[in-house]
């Protein structure tokens, strides 16, 4: 499979960790983490994707509730896919993609 760098990137990201983005009337969500994310409004998503993620453990604390992965470089060579809490030692870049799910989704394991 081919993937262009943020093209759908979040729907890539959701297949590599085999989760869906949104279960019935769950939604989703997708914002830029240039400058931070304020988590006030994204509670009722049952997934939020960051696209430029800078700051993970700033997004750890504002989404405590939610189980977290970093993708890095996705789609591009050197790709990477870690939990949420394993990568904030992991050099990043510009491309890194945060996906964070909702726990008490249906079928969650981990």
């Amino acid at each position: 499979m081919e993937a262009v760098p943020g093209i759908s990137a979040h729907q890539l990201a959701a297949a590599r960790v085999l989760r869906p983005i949104a279960l019935g009337e769950g939604g989703f969500a997708a914002v830029t983490g240039l400058k931070g994310v304020d988590p006030e409004g994204l509670a009722r998503f049952q997934s939020v994707f960051v696209y430029k993620a800078k700051d993970l453990a700033a997004l750890r604390r504002a989404f405590p509730e939610r189980r977290g992965f970093a993708f890095l470089r996705l789609g591009m060579e050197g790709e990477k896919v870690l939990p949420l809490e394993e990568a904030e030692g992991v050099e990043r870049d510009y491309w890194t993609l945060v996906g964070l799910w909702q726990r008490e989704e249906e079928g969650w394991k981990g």
